[in-house]
């Protein structure tokens, strides 16, 4: 007596099929988000490093003029540094970018302290309204970071040796000491690119001091 042997048919079964696109789905969903940590670690470290260009301009206007690139600061001012914070000091970049015109700057020697690249499409630096930054016409719009943000800046206006600062992602204020400034970017919160922030958890600000 012949035993029929039952062939089984050729190809995946749909249980195979679902098998292999789940697995599929969780190595995009690993690689990702690698990609998205690699991504906010770039963003960061070119956050940090024009916040860290901007403190040190400032630092070395006051060295060279005693004062502030600033008119006016008594305590510990905040400012913003692009046209779209509620804060923002275009004399504060004018300074800084010896692009004043007024009969009186506070950079009478018209050094130019600022020395960050410039940004595209509202951000990753200096923003020009008009001629770029080689241009005699040149107006510059802000400063911005990685995430389309101001950085924001603040003085030790009082001169105590101190600046209570408090991010807009730190539920306490904190004393920083021995700075006459510090400068941070709030990082992706706050700003219309929220791609690499968690589920929509804030993230960590960038900032110049620890």
């Amino acid at each position: 007596m012949k035993i029929q042997h039952i062939r089984r048919p050729s190809g995946f079964t749909l249980v195979e099929l679902l098998v292999v696109i789940v697995i599929i789905a969780v190595l995009a969903s690993a690689g990702l988000a690698v990609g998205n940590r690699v991504m906010l670690s770039a963003k960061n470290v070119k956050a940090l490093s024009i916040a860290t260009g901007i403190e040190q301009a400032v630092n070395n206007f006051v060295r060279d003029t005693g004062t502030y690139p600033k008119n006016g600061i008594e305590s510990d001012e905040k400012i913003g540094t692009n046209d779209k914070s509620q804060n923002f000091s275009q004399e504060f970049l004018d300074t800084l970018l010896a692009l004043e015109k007024s009969e009186s700057p506070l950079n009478a020697k018209g050094i130019k302290y600022l020395d960050i690249p410039e940004g595209k499409a509202n951000k990753d630096g200096l923003i020009y309204e008009q001629g770029g930054g080689e241009s005699a016409n040149a107006q510059v719009r802000g400063i911005y970071d990685p995430w389309g943000g101001p950085f924001l800046v603040q003085f030790d206006g009082d001169y105590d040796d101190q600046i209570t600062v408090k991010t807009g992602v730190d539920r306490n204020s904190k004393v920083v000491r021995g700075r006459k400034v510090v400068v941070w970017s709030n990082g992706p919160n706050n700003t219309t690119d929220q791609s690499n922030s968690k589920s929509g958890k804030p993230t960590d600000a960038v900032k110049t001091w620890k």
